[in-house]
C-alpha cells in the first residue's frame, strides 16, 4: 500500500471527485456520471481504466459486477489528509465556535458538552468530543478543603480553565493547615506538570530519598491516589447531534438504519465478562 506516495494528478482528481460524487448521492459512482464532473474531457473507457487501477490500490471498491465503484476506507483517508485538511472555516464560523466555547470556560463536563453541540452545529453532522484522561491533564491549580468524617473536597484547574472537583476518603484525620501546606507545595513544585506525571514524581522522590515519614509527601502521595482508577480509563466521550445522520443520503433505505441502531444497542447492552 502507497498510503504516503502522491497519486498522478489524474488518478487524484479522479479519485476526489468519486469520492464527493458518492458523499453527495450515496450511490455507487460510474465513469459516464465521473466524465460530466471532471474539469478536464475524457472519455468514459479513460475514466474506467483509472478506476481499475485505483481499485487495484486499493481505493475504490466494485459492490456489484454491473455497478459502478464505491470508496473505500483508504479513499476517504486520502481524500481528509490531501483535499480537507487544506480547507479552513470561514471566519465568521471560527467567530462563533470561538464565542460559544470561550462563555462555557469553567466545569470540564460544560465545556466538552457545548464542544460536541457546536461541533455538530457547524459539520451538521455527529458531534463528538473526547475529554482528556486524567493522566494527560495539565495542572494549573489545585485546593484542598477539610470536609468532616476523615473526607476531603479536591479542586483541580487543569488547562485550559476545566475545573474538576472530586471528595476523597481518607483513613486518617488531616488538618486544614496540612492540606493548604500540601496544595502550595504542588503548586509550587509542579505548575504546567501532567496529572499523571506528578503522581510519578511523588513516589520517585519517596522512594530515592528514602523519607517515607515526611508527612507532607505522605500526604501528596495519599491524595493523589484517588487517581488511580481514573488514570487506567480514557477520558469521557459527549456525543451530540446523532439524529442528524439521518439526514444523509446513506440512510435513505430504512434497513440501512435499522442495522445501524441494531450494532448500537447490541453493544451498548453487551456486559463485560
Amino acid at each position: 500500500m502507497r498510503d504516503r506516495e502522491e497519486l498522478p494528478r489524474r488518478e487524484r482528481e479522479i479519485l476526489v471527485a468519486l469520492v464527493r460524487q458518492f458523499i453527495e448521492t450515496g450511490a455507487a459512482v460510474g465513469s459516464k456520471t465521473l466524465a460530466e464532473k471532471l474539469a478536464e474531457a475524457l472519455s468514459s473507457a479513460t475514466i474506467r481504466n483509472v478506476m481499475v487501477n485505483l481499485e487495484s490500490l486499493g481505493y475504490l471498491s466494485q459492490p456489484h459486477i454491473s455497478a459502478g465503484r464505491v470508496p473505500t476506507e483508504r479513499a476517504y483517508r486520502y481524500y481528509v489528509d490531501r483535499m480537507v485538511s487544506t480547507s479552513r472555516l470561514a471566519p465568521a464560523t471560527q467567530a462563533y465556535i470561538h464565542q460559544r466555547l470561550q462563555a462555557e470556560s469553567g466545569a470540564m463536563e460544560h465545556m466538552m458538552s457545548s464542544a460536541s453541540q457546536v461541533l455538530s452545529e457547524v459539520s451538521h453532522n455527529v458531534g463528538l468530543a473526547l475529554a482528556p484522561a486524567f493522566e494527560e491533564k495539565v495542572l494549573e491549580y489545585i485546593k484542598f478543603v477539610l470536609l468532616p468524617d476523615r473526607r476531603i473536597l479536591v479542586v483541580i484547574v487543569s488547562k485550559p480553565d476545566l475545573v474538576e472537583s472530586k471528595v476523597v476518603h481518607m483513613e486518617e484525620s488531616l488538618l486544614q493547615q496540612e492540606l493548604e501546606r500540601t496544595a502550595e507545595f504542588l503548586n509550587a513544585e509542579f505548575r504546567g506538570w501532567s496529572l499523571g506525571t506528578i503522581r510519578m514524581e511523588v513516589f520517585k522522590r519517596m522512594e530515592e530519598e528514602k523519607i517515607l515519614a515526611d508527612r507532607l509527601l505522605n500526604n501528596v502521595a495519599t491524595l493523589f491516589m484517588w487517581s488511580a482508577s481514573a488514570a487506567e480509563a480514557p477520558g469521557f466521550l459527549f456525543v451530540d447531534g446523532t439524529a442528524k445522520i439521518l439526514d444523509h443520503v446513506e440512510f435513505d433505505d430504512i434497513r440501512k438504519i435499522k442495522a445501524l441502531l441494531d450494532d448500537s444497542l447490541a453493544k451498548g447492552l453487551a456486559q463485560p465478562e
